[in-house]
Formats: structure tokens, C-alpha cells, sequence
């Protein structure tokens, strides 16, 4: 993939983001657009080991060289940015998509789960996660510290969602948003005139785009961001039964901390690694205790 098709992977999207983790990556987005014409400029991406393991029903991580032992669980990270396709910078939803895929089709593993630390990212990148949840065969859940906006959307579809501990662990800012930048005074400043031409038959052909970099935003937030908004926010209370709609922000926009996430019924519970494994074995014993019967 070559670096133009690299950005394109990053900035072609709605994000659902949180605020912080949006001021958060800004440097680094601008770093890597600063930097993309140098092939030298790499964030190397985290080693696979770190991204995805598999420990066995004691919670002891297997040796990659070693044979995958009965009732084993697969784990994979999600972390920072979303996006749906992997770069250089970035691990794609496709490529951990494929790891959890890998995980459900091993006949050695019962279940895997999602370690998540991210403030969301790109819109495109849960569609892949939920179809991997309506074609998976066996439990799969998610255990996070931090889980805001598009991250939130996946794991509010896996089997749990379990807060990594009652200190740092937030859950929330569901909404969507659109980050345009105009160049014009830039361009007009170094001498280059700007010119869009759409066809006669082509009138509304980018229009909200190109209203709201003239500072006018209702079409924009009408056929693009609303739209969205709403499908995350109905998907929210199909996926989360207890979710307490009456607390204000809770599907608009506000944090949680484990506790009270917990008490809103955004999460299912608080634990750790341990207790997500024991999950995925309480959930693995139900389904073949079902299917046997």
C-alpha cells in the first residue's frame, strides 16, 4: 500500500471519537500528514505478539512456537485510533477482524475477547467487528479501560463488556462528528485560485461538504452526521437491554466512569483479565451445555 492510499484509510471517514482522544491524536495525524512523502517515516506498528496471544483456561499466555492447548481463549488489542483498514501507522479492523476470525475457527479455542484502550476512530471501522459478532460460533467479549464512542459501538455488540478496573476505566461520548479544513485563504494567499465545477446535472454533488466549509452546517449534520448519530444510538439500546436512557448524556455525548457506567447499564461489570477469562468459560459451558441438549 502505498502512502497516499494510507492516509486515505485514515482521513476518508466520519469519526465517532471523543473529545480528548480527538485533541489527543491530532499531533500525530498531523504528523503523519507532515510526513507521508518521506518513505523513511514509519510509526512501526506493535509487534503481533502484543496485539494478539493465546492464554490457556489458566490465564497463561502460550508460547507463539508452542501447540495451542484445549479450552484455550484468544486475545486480541484494540488500541488508539480505529480505522478499517491497517497501515503503516495503524492496526486496521480487517487485520484484527482476521485474528479474532482465526481465534473462533481453532478448534482448540473456546472464545476469545477484545482488550480495548481507545478513544474510538473511524465510523468505517465497526461495520467489520458486528459482522464477525453475526457470523462467530463461539463467545466473545470485550474488556476495556478506556471505551468512548466508535469503540463503544463494538463492544457494546460483543457477548460482554467488562471494565479492565474502577479507577481509569471511562465508557461513553456516543456521537459522531466531521473535521473539514479549508485551504482557500491559503491558496489565494500563494497565488492559486480554486475552481469546483459540477455538472448541470450534478447540483447536489457534494453540496453539504461544501456548505459546511463555508460555515454552514445544517445540511451536513442533516444527511451525514444525524443519520449516524441515530443508527449508533438505536444500535446502543437494541445491544445494551439495561441501558438507563432517563440519565442525562448517556447516549449524547457525556462520559462514565466503571462505577457509574456500571449502574447506567452501560457495562455489565467491573473485573480484569482473569475474571473476563472465567466469562468467556462461564459463556463457552453454556453453549455447549445447550448445544448438547
Amino acid at each position: 500500500m502505498n502512502n497516499s492510499n494510507n492516509i486515505l484509510s485514515v482521513f476518508d471517514s466520519m469519526w465517532a471519537i471523543s473529545p480528548s482522544a480527538y485533541h489527543e491524536y491530532a499531533a500525530l495525524f498531523a504528523n503523519i500528514i507532515s510526513n507521508a512523502s518521506n518513505a523513511s517515516f514509519q510509526l512501526d506498528k506493535t509487534i503481533t505478539s502484543s496485539i494478539q496471544y493465546i492464554v490457556n483456561e489458566n490465564g497463561e499466555r502460550i508460547p507463539r512456537e508452542e501447540q495451542t492447548p484445549p479450552n484455550s481463549i484468544g486475545v486480541i488489542h484494540l488500541i488508539g485510533p480505529m480505522v478499517k483498514n491497517g497501515n503503516w501507522w495503524f492496526w486496521g479492523a480487517d487485520e484484527l477482524v482476521a485474528m479474532l476470525d482465526a481465534f473462533d475457527q481453532n478448534p482448540n479455542i473456546i472464545g476469545s475477547y477484545i482488550k480495548c484502550d481507545s478513544g474510538g476512530g473511524s465510523v468505517k471501522a465497526v461495520a467489520p467487528y458486528l459482522g464477525f459478532y453475526a457470523r462467530k460460533t463461539k463467545p466473545c467479549g470485550m474488556l476495556a479501560d478506556t471505551c468512548a464512542s466508535a469503540a463503544l459501538w463494538v463492544g457494546a455488540g460483543a457477548d460482554f463488556i467488562m471494565a479492565e478496573n474502577n479507577i481509569s476505566s471511562q465508557f461513553g461520548s456516543v456521537g459522531v462528528m466531521a473535521h473539514l479544513m479549508s485551504y482557500a485563504k491559503w491558496y489565494e494567499k500563494i497565488g492559486i485560485t480554486e475552481h469546483i465545477i459540477n455538472s448541470d446535472h450534478s447540483e447536489d454533488k457534494n453540496k453539504a461538504f461544501e456548505l459546511a466549509l463555508e460555515g454552514k452546517y445544517k445540511l451536513i449534520k442533516k444527511e451525514h452526521l444525524n443519520p449516524l448519530a441515530v443508527k449508533f444510538q438505536n444500535d446502543l439500546k437494541y445491544s445494551l437491554p439495561k441501558l438507563d436512557l432517563k440519565v442525562p448524556g448517556i447516549i449524547t455525548g457525556k462520559m462514565f466512569y466503571a462505577e457509574a457506567a456500571l449502574e447506567h447499564g452501560i457495562i455489565d461489570e467491573i473485573g480484569n483479565d482473569q475474571r473476563a477469562i472465567e466469562k468467556i468459560k462461564e459463556l463457552a459451558a453454556v453453549q455447549n451445555f445447550n448445544l448438547n441438549n
